[in-house]
């Protein structure tokens, strides 16, 4: 079972999605600790997780639209 360039091209864009969450919650970690500013950088990665998010599940859903 072969996986086709776009489902494939959709797994890239999960893991880098995961990825980017993944680097601003260790940065936010490492390096802001706690305080407002914490959880605004928190805030700012779940928004560009979620929001890559749906662009996905919008780009994958055109082959689901008999």
């Amino acid at each position: 079972m072969e996986m086709t360039t776009e489902g494939f091209r959709s797994l890239v864009y999960a893991v880098e999605i995961v990825f980017v969450f993944v680097f601003l919650y260790l940065f936010d970690i490492l390096y802001i600790k706690n305080g407002p500013a914490f959880y605004a950088v928190l805030g700012i990665a779940l928004f560009i997780s979620l929001y890559l998010g749906y662009l996905l599940m919008k780009n994958v859903q055109k082959y689901f639209n008999y």
